[in-house]
């Protein structure tokens, strides 16, 4: 219609140039049953633009009357949704908050309402699991399964197994959610979960690539997953007298985690139960060359190994490098307790508490001095080092 307008506005223009060029008015004349009428032609084109645009404006008003009712009826679908997603709002807000039942109310005010009903039941289906309402919980979940897509419809039901107990049907359905989305976040984390819980070992460490890579679990949470899932490989080979499957799966564990002390646990009191003596002493060095703190001490300490010479050499030659380092002299009061040095172990700790006692001065310490005096037969040094050991853990624990 626009381009018909613009022609003939150009027609116009053309027939008006040319009048002027032959210095013509040009009029236009049309004669009906006895009926004459005459006008100029800018008077007869501005007519006829006069009428298209009344016809337009008809149209308009026309079609404006017939579409009320629908522009109606749009109108209050939007303030319905935009009520709703309010409501959505206050609830996810009172979920960070910790207001549960609060939460649980503002997502279900209005979810009929709301372009995204499935986000207001997964929402209360949260808030009431966090106030043991199981029940509601299930029911929210399958509430929230009729409005999304089928992805979401098939976790939905995995978390209401998960919450009816019945995990193994839940793995089912997480595994096959698993074949047809395998970088789904939400499945993988719950499936993985569900792996740790009912200690199906060998399937969990399948997933651990995917699981670090496309969800958002903590590093806490993961580091915790990837060991439990190793130690029963650790605990095989140790029965075995393996030490090649040991350092392979210490390998393998080291992948998906940075090594630390909670990391190497399993694999070197598999060393030590299998009676791998040298390479238990060579994992300890590559342990305390990467840090030496109490947790690592304490592990080196409940290790039951005998004459670790060639750790006590390296922890000697540190010592010279470093003599102003505390917890060296503690390593070396350990190892030279275990080559049954009792004397130097004394000299070693009671250095240490001296140089540093603020750092020092633990119950693992003072317990570990006072077994030295106990062997030493010094009682009396050995029930004040215990004493002092247990007023330092009655007042941790308060």
């Amino acid at each position: 219609m626009i381009k018909i307008l613009l022609l003939f506005c150009f027609a116009c223009g053309l027939m008006a140039v040319g009048a002027f060029v032959v210095e013509e008015k040009g009029y236009v004349l049309i004669s009906v049953a006895d009926w004459t009428w005459e006008a100029s032609l800018f008077g007869f084109a501005l007519l006829l633009l006069a009428i298209y645009i009344s016809v337009v404006l008809l149209s308009l008003i026309i079609r404006s009357v017939f579409n009320a009712r629908k522009n109606w009826r749009a109108w209050r679908v939007e303030k319905k949704q935009n009520r709703s997603l309010n409501s959505l709002q206050n609830a996810i807000e009172a979920l960070l908050n910790q207001q549960w039942q609060k939460a649980e109310q503002q997502s279900l005010k209005h979810a009929k309402n709301s372009p995204i009903s499935s986000s207001h039941y997964l929402i209360a289906a949260e808030a009431a699991r966090q106030q043991n309402h199981n029940d509601d919980s299930s029911v929210y979940l399958l509430r929230a399964q009729q409005s999304g897509n089928e992805t979401d419809k098939q976790l939905a039901i995995c978390k209401s197994l998960v919450q009816e107990g019945k995990s193994e049907q839940a793995i089912q359905n997480c595994e096959a959610l698993l074949a047809t989305e395998p970088k789904h976040s939400e499945n993988l984390l719950m499936l993985a979960r569900l792996y740790q819980q009912t200690q199906q070992y060998e399937a969990l460490r399948e997933i651990l690539s995917k699981v670090k890579r496309y969800t958002d679990i903590t590093k806490s949470e993961f580091r915790k997953m990837a060991i439990e899932s190793f130690e029963p490989l650790f605990k095989q080979a140790e029965k075995d007298k393996n030490l090649k499957l040991l350092q392979q799966y210490n390998k393998a564990l080291h992948k998906f985690i940075e090594q630390d002390t909670h990391s190497v646990k399993a694999y070197l009191v598999s060393l030590n139960n299998a009676g791998f003596n040298k390479e238990l002493e060579a994992a300890l060095i590559k342990l305390f060359e990467t840090e030496i703190d109490r947790q690592n001490i304490v592990l080196f300490n409940q290790l039951n190994l005998h004459q670790p010479l060639k750790l006590t050499a390296w922890i000697e030659k540190q010592i010279k490098n470093q003599p102003n380092n505390a917890q060296l002299k503690v390593l070396l009061a350990v190892a030279a307790g275990k080559n049954n040095d009792l004397q130097l172990a004394q000299q070693a700790l009671e250095s240490a508490l001296h140089q540093h006692p603020e750092q020092i001065a633990t119950a693992e310490n003072y317990a570990l001095l006072g077994d030295i005096y106990n062997q030493q037969n010094q009682d009396k040094k050995a029930i004040s080092c215990y004493q002092k050991g247990l007023s330092l853990t009655s007042n941790t624990n308060i």
